[in-house]
């Protein structure tokens, strides 16, 4: 596969990403990092406010924790510190079973840090 001159110029429009760090996670095969970008943003652009009020509203802490770990993971290999952060402290207050306001208030920075993250990448990519 020929990689054209431009083909990485959305690279440059993720701010907030540490796009080196994920890149060099794939051996630097942009078209495998656009590919995976585009399938976080089509698991995740829609539903998750709802989905993560629920699992509150139900004291559905295990879920949480796991939407939470999986998301951390994700973050990771997509090279977005802030979502890391956001969904760890999430995944933590969780695992020690926090007061419902904490996990409230860790919930709504996390869904906004994503939301960020997603919109950033819609941005970048064509």
């Amino acid at each position: 596969m020929t990689i054209h001159a431009g083909d990485d110029s959305f690279i440059q429009k993720l701010e907030g990403f540490d796009t080196s760090a994920a890149l060099s996670a794939i051996a630097n095969k942009v078209s495998l990092y656009r590919t995976i970008l585009q399938q976080f943003v089509s698991l995740y652009a829609d539903g998750m406010p709802e989905k993560l009020e629920g699992l509150i509203a139900e004291n559905d802490l295990k879920t949480l924790t796991r939407e939470a770990h999986t998301i951390k993971g994700l973050a990771g290999s997509l090279g977005h510190p802030d979502l890391r952060e956001a969904a760890l402290s999430l995944e933590m207050a969780c695992r020690d079973e926090k007061p419902v306001d904490e996990i409230k208030i860790l919930s709504q920075n996390f869904l906004n840090t994503l939301q960020s993250a997603v919109n950033t990448i819609k941005a970048a990519l064509p």
